[in-house]
This record gives C-alpha cells, structure tokens and sequence, in this order.
C-alpha cells in the first residue's frame, strides 16, 4: 500500500466517523 492510498484512506475513515 502506498503512503498516498494510506493517508486517502484514513481520510475516509475520518469522514466517516464525523457523519456517525
């Protein structure tokens, strides 16, 4: 996994957590 697919991904988990 890249670093770039990496930091995308905990952005994502991020933006999920604030809409729960």
């Amino acid at each position: 996994m890249s670093v770039n697919n990496k930091c995308f991904f905990l952005n994502v988990l991020s933006i999920i957590r604030h809409f729960e």
